[in-house]
């Protein structure tokens, strides 16, 4: 289990650039990580298109064929383009980067609302002299840091659309939390004594 978080740990530098939770697009049904992975795939081709172009013009200069200014103007124009859709694609993969910043902030403000919440529900699921114990308290505290790097990873890979990721991790989260309350029955059911 170790060893799975540590190697899935390794793939938050998924995507290097986006971040996790998708945010709507104005006016869309698409979110903005998937228009701004768009006007990327697009950038690529119009980039591939003219490097096509210089290669073609380039023969027909080297041979002297006819329709070699033709063909170096064409090749002129589709980088022109090329340029375009690459900047286009920058400019949305700054909205979406924007967007998901935004909803980060929105979730580190609520996050001492949420962390009460959370605290609650564990008292009343395991009950307050249970979580006294020191064995349950480092028990709680590696669940939360595993659940919370995998939430993290699984967002990643959300946003950059790899959804083989994203299974594996919902895999792993599954196996964790099912660890994780096996050991606190566990803990649970020890007295006080044979901690």
């Amino acid at each position: 289990m170790q060893n799975t978080i540590r190697s899935l740990a390794a793939l938050t530098a998924l995507g290097g650039v986006l971040w996790a939770l998708p945010v709507v697009a104005e006016g869309q049904g698409k979110t903005k990580v998937e228009v701004a992975k768009e006007k990327r795939a697009e950038a690529r081709e119009k980039t591939q298109a003219a490097r096509e172009k210089v290669k073609d013009a380039i023969k027909k200069t080297a041979a002297g064929a006819e329709g070699a200014k033709e063909a170096r103007e064409a090749a002129k124009e589709a980088r022109k383009e090329a340029r375009e859709a690459r900047g286009d694609a920058v400019e949305a993969t700054g909205d979406a980067k924007d967007a998901l910043k935004a909803r980060w902030k929105k979730l580190r403000e609520t996050r001492k609302e949420r962390r009460q919440e959370r605290r609650a529900k564990i008292k009343e699921k395991w009950g307050e002299d249970v979580l006294k114990r020191p064995a349950v308290r480092a028990e709680l505290k590696i669940h939360a840091r595993r659940v919370a790097r995998l939430n993290r990873i699984r967002a990643l890979a959300k946003a950059d659309g790899k959804d083989a990721v994203v299974e594996r991790v919902d895999k792993i989260l599954a196996k964790e939390n099912s660890r994780h309350d096996k050991h606190m029955e566990t803990l649970k059911s020890k007295t006080g004594d044979a901690q």
